[in-house]
Order: C-alpha cells, then structure tokens, then sequence
C-alpha cells in the first residue's frame, strides 16, 4: 500500500529527481532531440548512461526503435518507454519483445 511521505521527505525526493537523465528518440524534426536513429540512440545511452529512453518505435532510416531499445537494455541495462503515434495491435505486438517499461 502506497504511503504519503512525511514532510521531511519532500526535499530529498526533489533533489534526487533533478538529476535524472532521459533520452529521447524520435524521427519527428521537433522532438528529435537529440537522436532521431536507432544507430545514434545506442550510441548516446552509452555515452549519456540516462535513467530511461523514451523510445519512438519507427525511427529514420527504417530504424527499428524496438530493435534499439533491446540492445540498450541488454548492453547498458537501461529501460525504455515506447512512445508511438501507431498504436494499432500490430504496433504494440511487436514491443512485446522489447521488453517495454511502458507504452503510450
């Protein structure tokens, strides 16, 4: 059962928050920042070793942001949350294999 942290809590949970590291991966021109290819991707997490990827799952080139997110998590044990604007069940099947931390 989930339990309110006392006040004293608040501080530390903050601090420990900001110095949390994402990397996103997306082919879209906005939201490419700073890997658009599953390629640069594998590169970046580990150089940037982040907390999490949050991971488009077409990627430019024909990437395969699946694909990418396994290699990231078995060589840098790093989780990933897929994030796609394709959320037909053919889409989702094949993160199954990911495995996904999450899906949106």
């Amino acid at each position: 059962m989930w339990k309110q942290p006392e006040r004293s809590d608040w501080g530390k949970r903050t601090t420990s928050l900001a110095k949390q590291k994402i990397l996103i991966v997306d082919d879209e021109l906005l939201a490419a920042l700073p890997a658009a290819t599953a390629d640069k991707a594998i590169e970046l997490a580990g150089t940037m070793r982040p907390n999490l990827v949050l991971m488009d799952i077409r990627l430019a080139n024909n990437g395969d942001g699946v694909a990418a997110a396994i290699e990231i998590r078995e060589r840098f044990d790093i989780p990933s949350l897929f994030v796609s604007a394709h959320g037909d069940p053919m889409t989702r099947d094949s993160c199954g294999s990911g495995p996904p931390f999450g899906f949106h």
